[in-house]
């Protein structure tokens, strides 16, 4: 006779996510978006890196955390080029360098450029001033909620 443990009590996490499709970098968004929402996100020393058979990505992210409403923010890059394992030289001085292939942090999400989480206790913050706060910096051509439900790698997004 084999057991089998099955466990049932396990708590998915709650958040809130927001797409953000832009042309800025990461950085640059985050001024813009630091300064329109009068908050301070920090970047992290350690990026979200995951691994691939031909190579590296290293997905950029911000943290902010506010006392006030006890909520965590995390704003992360959806695309990343790899960084191949190996590169092979063509021994010439100005070689054309192949195109880095671009991988994604949420698959299922291709045309979102950057991703903002929002995890909180009490259900305080409006997401929709938020979005409209967002949608008026003139950079950003698009910003919309993510509803939970179409989100398949949810794993992809655990920062701490």
């Amino acid at each position: 006779m084999t057991n089998k443990l099955v466990l049932d009590c396990f708590e998915e996490e709650e958040f809130s996510l927001i797409a953000i499709n832009t042309s800025l970098p990461l950085y640059r968004l985050m001024y813009m978006i630091n300064k329109k929402l009068d908050i301070n996100f920090y970047r992290l020393e350690q990026d979200l890196d995951f691994q691939y058979d031909e190579g590296v990505a290293h997905f950029a992210i911000y943290s902010y955390f506010s006392k006030d409403y006890k909520a965590k923010a995390f704003l992360v890059a959806n695309k990343s080029k790899l960084e191949a394992f190996h590169t092979h030289s063509t021994g010439t001085l100005f070689q054309d360098s192949p195109q880095q292939p671009v991988k994604l942090l949420m698959p299922e999400l291709k045309g979102v450029d950057y991703l903002l989480k929002i995890e909180e206790e009490n259900d305080v913050i409006n997401i929709k001033t938020i979005l409209y706060e967002l949608k008026s910096i003139e950079q950003i051509t698009a910003a919309y909620q993510i509803n939970q439900d179409q989100i398949q790698n949810s794993q992809n997004l655990i920062v701490e």
